[in-house]
């Protein structure tokens, strides 16, 4: 989808959110956005070109060159509710990807401030890595422009 912010126009991805969250982001208690690793966010937030580059750099054994497989083309998200007259956009400065794991709640906490899943994480603590459930984290960098969330 595309906005308008300023008299230019953006890219954008187009998320349903419920009010309360809006709020939370428009006072500044929350800065980072969940959403489920599904196929649906799959295909919205992955760089298909990115993820078959690092599939062929690991063939020849160059992990370390691998770059991030999330998109980054699009830093704008318009934010709203199917029948309710707001919204909300913002900007974003990273999308990123995280397990359910120690490692990857800490690190969350600690960059972000986000403490969502404290005290979830420890419910997969017994389940082989790949088997953690994971998400998608969006980093919320600026307020554009909102409606209807006074």
């Amino acid at each position: 989808m595309k906005i308008k912010f300023e008299g230019n126009e953006y890219d954008a991805y187009a998320l349903i959110m419920r009010k309360p969250n809006a709020q939370a982001i428009l006072s500044g208690k929350k800065t980072l956005e969940i959403r489920q690793f599904s196929n649906r966010y799959v295909k919205m937030f992955t760089d298909f070109e990115q993820v078959e580059k690092n599939a062929k750099l690991r063939e020849e054994g160059r992990d370390d060159e691998c770059q991030s497989s999330c998109r980054g083309d699009i830093g704008v998200v318009h934010f709203y509710s199917t029948g309710a007259p707001w919204f909300l956009d913002v900007k974003i400065d990273e999308i990123g990807i995280a397990t359910m794991c120690e490692e990857d709640i800490k690190f969350l906490n600690d960059e972000y401030d986000f403490h969502d899943y404290d005290n979830e994480w420890q419910q997969f603590n017994d389940l082989p890595f790949n088997e953690k459930p994971m998400f998608y984290y969006l980093h919320i960098s600026d307020i554009l422009q909102y409606e209807g969330l006074d």
